[in-house]
């Protein structure tokens, strides 16, 4: 059963990319791959010999566990912190906030889910801020643009660290 482990990590391989897609595309591709690798971690003593039963180890599943962590947090804090350098209120954070979750569902048939949470940040953070006193339209655009624009960095380090999982998961995989 030498064969079952090289095809294992080309399965893992090819699974985790269309998980790294899937976190682009808004979808927790990060951690259906990290419930993969687990499901391969666990079953691995069906077909690895006795003397190295692991194919991932519990290091390198905590260490990608941690960085799917710092991405979520990565996704998150970057809209705050984008809202707050537009000069942002508390009132364009929930906004914001609220307007990617319902931009999630209702502008994705339209324009695809990543374009579908900027387009729901934007509009939250700014009809928050249209909200708060004596704002006018002009100056609640700045924050609404800035959320945008701290969401997309935000998800773009999130795919970046899907990605250091993704191939880390991967050569480990391949080399066990």
């Amino acid at each position: 059963m030498a064969w079952v482990s090289p095809v294992v990590a080309v399965v893992l391989f090819c699974f985790g990319g269309l998980c790294v897609f899937g976190v682009v595309l808004q979808l927790p591709g990060t951690w259906v791959l990290l419930a993969a690798a687990l499901v391969i971690e666990l079953a691995d003593g069906l077909y690895l010999p006795a003397e190295g039963r692991t194919t991932f180890g519990p290091t390198v599943l905590a260490a990608c566990f941690a960085l799917a962590l710092l991405a979520e947090g990565l996704e998150f804090l970057a809209g705050i912190i984008g809202l707050k350098k537009g000069g942002g209120s508390r009132r364009g954070l929930w906004g914001s906030i609220i307007g990617a979750l319902a931009g999630l569902f209702l502008f994705t048939p339209f324009f695809g889910a990543l374009l579908g949470v900027l387009l729901g940040a934007f509009l939250g953070a700014l009809i928050g801020e249209f909200s708060h006193e004596r704002r006018t339209l002009r100056a609640a655009l700045k924050p609404a643009l800035w959320a945008a624009l701290g969401r997309l960095l935000g998800t773009t380090g999130k795919c970046a660290l899907a990605i250091v999982i993704w191939l880390t998961l991967t050569v480990s995989a391949f080399v066990r």
